[in-house]
């Protein structure tokens, strides 16, 4: 995705300018660059967009990022990176940081990535002028991890799209769901294939209770990721031989939001969230949501959703046979939720960090 409409006025290339680190464009859209297109697409044009003509995937958009990236850059512009990391050699930079775990749990990534990033980020997060979150579950372990001052770092929630997440009316439910061969109720879950979204979990959960549930199917929305150490395994490994489940790849936002919209509920059950995009849209189209008690997740939901254990089969299984079997609850799940999510909205997340870059790094140079 390139946007063209950002250009430079010759005017402007010896003033001081918020320049948005690019290189986001060049990869799958997942949760960290839905935040920065949908941010950066609200700023307007009083920005300046560097993205690589090459590709911004492996060693390329590395070297890119930290080599030819800053020489793009006038002496007062101030860079925004907004997905997780961004060049040594800037230090008028804000960083967007959206989890640690790449620190926390390198496990969970390829050896070669993690190592890489374990080392860089704890140098960059230093040196740069200021660090943006979007939750404050993050917040305390960006400063456990990171050893920084609390006065570096800046909160401000992830939104949700209402033109693109709204409940649709039961014709277009039904017309997605006959395109993609669901018949019937269904559970749905969304998310790339990454350890911490712990669909192994949601598999095991799921087998205890298909039995007493015998016409409900579960929906898996999502593909592998390459960042991840088991980013070859294919959902089509885990779910092998599972009875009902269904699982469909990668689905645009147009027939998602019909999918979030006519489930009987919508599932999260990772073991770790910097914040949870998937459950605001979830709850935006009217789906009642069931979320692990993990990470942000908490902090994102608030009372609008049921919670379980992640670490706990039994509290995951009885949840979710809870929340099958109460429709009172899921009535109540669903309208709680389309409260909850009418207060996220990525105008005043892209209005929050633009006052930031502009009013206290760009103006006080």
């Amino acid at each position: 995705m390139r946007l063209d409409y950002w250009s430079i006025l010759p005017g402007k290339l010896m003033c001081a300018q918020i320049v948005v680190n690019g290189r986001f464009l060049s990869r799958r859209m997942t949760g960290v660059e839905r935040y920065a297109v949908e941010i950066t697409r609200r700023f307007g044009t009083d920005i300046r967009i560097c993205q690589p003509k090459w590709g911004g995937i492996g060693a390329i958009g590395h070297a890119w990022e930290q080599i030819s990236l800053p020489m793009q850059l006038g002496r007062y512009d101030l860079l925004w990176s907004p997905a997780n990391v961004g060049p040594l050699l800037v230090k008028r930079q804000v960083l967007t940081l959206h989890d640690m775990s790449w620190l926390e749990h390198p496990e969970w990534f390829r050896s070669s990535l993690s190592f890489g990033y374990r080392k860089l980020l704890p140098l960059l997060a230093r040196q740069v002028v200021g660090i943006i979150t979007d939750s404050n579950y993050t917040k305390i372990r960006i400063i456990d991890q990171l050893q920084i001052s609390e006065k570096q770092l800046y909160v401000i929630p992830c939104g949700v799209d209402s033109e693109d997440f709204y409940p649709v009316d039961i014709s277009q439910m039904k017309q997605i769901c006959l395109k993609y061969g669901i018949e019937g109720e269904y559970i749905l879950f969304v998310g790339s294939l990454s350890p911490h979204k712990n669909l192994t979990g949601l598999i095991e959960a799921w087998t205890q209770i298909i039995s007493q549930a015998p016409d409900l199917w579960l929906v898996v929305v999502g593909a592998s990721n390459r960042t991840f150490a088991n980013h070859r395994q294919s959902v089509d490994q885990i779910i092998l031989n599972r009875r009902h489940v269904l699982a469909l790849g990668y689905v645009p936002d147009n027939d998602l939001r019909a999918l979030y919209s006519g489930a009987l509920a919508y599932v999260q059950p990772s073991r770790s969230e910097g914040f949870g995009l998937t459950v605001l849209e979830a709850m935006a189209c009217g789906a009642p949501v069931l979320s692990s008690r993990a990470g942000a997740l908490p902090e994102v939901a608030g009372e609008a959703a049921l919670y379980f254990d992640p670490d706990s089969l039994e509290d995951f299984v009885g949840q979710l046979k809870h929340l099958i079997g109460d429709a009172d609850l899921r009535d109540s799940l669903r309208q709680a939720g389309l409260a909850r999510a009418a207060n996220y909205s990525w105008e005043l997340t892209a209005s929050e960090v633009q006052k930031i870059l502009q009013d206290r790094f760009l103006d006080n140079r």
